[in-house]
């Protein structure tokens, strides 16, 4: 879709499913749910729907308030005048998208397996620059900066966003 898309000028859509019956076996767990929401950002959508349907599970409807906040944290990130996407790609089970915002770097990660990983992020090749720091800003933790390099020690199904510096 990003290949069609992208040239155009046009955003890409991701429906995601938010129910279980008849053609999808169950509903998402909270944690996958989460997880195909930063899978949706990383990988270039920009537009994310869930089906109108309320969730059977109350874990997963209580949840959502929670992915909301974080997709509005990201918003703020992404949509400013200046953010322009530097890189995806992925390492592993680890997806990543870098942006360049007001004269900042911020790495996105989001780990689509239900095993943890431990994998290298070539942030330098990546942004051009010397990275020496990596600071949370919004979702789970999970990196530390060696030698120049990101290492992403993320839990199953886990994502998170980090200010490069």
């Amino acid at each position: 879709m990003n290949r069609d898309c992208r040239p155009l000028g046009k955003p890409v859509a991701f429906w995601q499913q938010m129910y279980g019956y008849d053609d999808a076996v169950r509903e998402p767990t909270p944690e996958e749910a989460r997880t195909h929401t930063w899978l949706t950002i990383v990988t270039g959508g920009r537009l994310i729907y869930w089906f109108i349907y309320k969730p059977m599970a109350r874990s997963l409807w209580e949840s959502m308030p929670k992915i909301a906040n974080e997709v509005r944290k990201l918003q703020s990130l992404l949509t400013a005048d200046d953010a322009f996407e530097l890189a995806v790609g992925r390492e592993g089970s680890v997806h990543y998208s870098v942006w360049r915002t007001g004269g900042k770097d911020v790495l996105l990660l989001v780990n689509a397996s239900y095993t943890p990983t431990n994998v290298p992020i070539f942030a330098r090749w990546l942004t051009g620059r010397e990275v020496k720091i990596a600071r949370h800003l919004v979702g789970d933790e999970g990196v530390s900066v060696r030698d120049g390099l990101v290492w992403a020690q993320m839990q199953p199904l886990s994502a998170g966003a980090f200010l490069l510096e």
